[in-house]
Order: structure tokens, then C-alpha cells, then sequence
């Protein structure tokens, strides 16, 4: 009866079946891989671009969608994400490395999604504590890092020249963690901040503050005169 209805559809013949779930997406509870789509707002889907043109029209709301499981029929309720919500906005680059956010791309083929900045380059001074671009950076010295914004302010409190840990796990790895020393090096390189504009495509740079080495210097001077 269903191959029939399938085929009575102004589609043509097919299906669409899940492949994967992206980990703590508003489907990740309910669909799973393997399911065969059947509508969605009661609509019959057997291609993508019409499964596309759903989705694209229904960001940020919530659809009705039917799959087969098992041979039997299940309906849910889910709400379509934005995928540039899990776009990064802004990159940081200090000692010629590049810092971001978690992306969409990155996360998809992980069964959890890691609290953690992303290392897409190595620069001079990661390279030089032998920590590999590629890595999540999920805490420095005793700040945890889950985003960007929490990278900045802990690089900011942070002396040129002073040595700071950090708790890091390679994207391949995410739950073997490691800890690594880093030197701070502001001398050499840029370091700022970049964040898109969504209406010229372009990604202006700011500054990073200098850090804490005026203040830092004057206590060591109290410390060992």
C-alpha cells in the first residue's frame, strides 16, 4: 500500500532515507539514520530538491515530518535550525594562528559536539609547544574556553612573553585530552579579531587588547626585586 502511494505521488518513483544526525540538533532524539522520509507538512518528499525548498522555507519553525522505521510509521514535530548558527562569525589571529568557532562542517561527523575553540592554524606559537593545527582548545590556564568570546578575554589576561597552560584534544580525538604549555608572542604577528559583515561579505579586523604585561611586570618587580 505504501509502495502504491509512493508511486501515485506526482514524483515519481524513490525515496529519501536519513544518513546522519547531526549530535544535539533537534532531530538527534527522534530521527535516526536509516529512516525513510515520507512527507513532510503532509507533504509527499521523494527528492531532495523538493526536501531542500521545505526546509529552506521553514528555518527557524517547527514542520511535521513522517518517516518509516522498521516498517512502521512515525510522525514528529521538529524544528528546522539555521545552519548559520553553526557558521563562526568572527576568527581570531595571534602569532600568525587562526582561531574560531565550531562549524557546521566540522562538528557533523562527531558523536557529540566538544565545548572548545578550533585551531585551524598553528602559527609560531602553538607550532613552537608542538600543539598541531586541527586541535579543539577547551581551556586556558583556569578559564574554560566554549567559545571564541571566551578564547579573547583569556588570551587578554595574558602577559607578552608570560607562559600559559592549555587543555587541548585533537578533532580526531576530542575525548583524549592533553595539556600543553604555550608562550605568549604578540611580537611578530597580527593579532586581531575579525568578524563578518553579512551585508558587504567582508570580515573587518579590530585589534586584541595588549594584554595584562604593564600590570603583570610591575608585580613581579614587587615579587623579585
Amino acid at each position: 500500500e505504501l509502495e502504491k502511494q509512493l508511486r501515485q505521488s506526482d514524483e515519481g518513483i524513490g525515496a529519501l532515507v536519513i544518513y546522519h544526525i547531526l549530535p544535539q540538533s533537534q532531530g538527534y532524539n527522534k530521527l535516526k539514520p536509516g529512516d525513510i522520509i515520507l512527507k513532510i507538512n503532509n507533504q509527499w518528499v521523494t527528492q531532495f530538491n523538493k526536501l531542500e525548498a521545505l526546509l529552506d522555507k521553514s528555518v527557524d519553525q517547527t514542520i511535521s515530518i513522517e518517516i518509516i522505521r522498521s516498517k512502521k510509521r512515525h510522525q514528529y514535530s521538529i524544528k528546522v535550525e539555521n545552519l548559520h548558527g553553526y557558521t563562526p562569525k568572527s576568527y581570531l589571529t595571534i602569532s600568525n594562528a587562526i582561531i574560531h568557532d565550531l562549524s557546521y562542517q566540522l562538528v557533523r561527523h562527531l558523536p557529540t559536539i566538544p565545548e572548545g575553540v578550533y585551531l585551524a592554524n598553528s602559527g609560531y606559537m602553538f607550532a613552537a609547544a608542538n600543539i598541531a593545527k586541527g586541535t579543539i582548545i577547551s581551556q586556558i590556564n583556569e578559564t574554560k574556553i566554549k567559545n571564541l568570546e571566551d578564547f579573547n578575554q583569556a588570551i587578554n589576561k595574558i602577559a607578552d612573553g608570560d607562559s600559559f597552560t592549555l587543555r587541548f584534544a585533537a578533532y580526531t580525538e576530542p575525548n583524549r585530552q592533553q595539556i600543553g604549555t604555550v608562550k605568549m608572542d604578540r611580537l611578530w604577528f597580527k593579532a586581531e579579531i575579525c568578524k563578518r559583515n553579512n551585508k558587504t561579505g567582508h570580515w573587518p579586523c579590530k585589534k586584541l587588547m595588549a594584554g595584562q604585561q604593564q600590570a603583570l611586570k610591575t608585580n613581579r618587580e614587587k615579587l623579585f626585586p
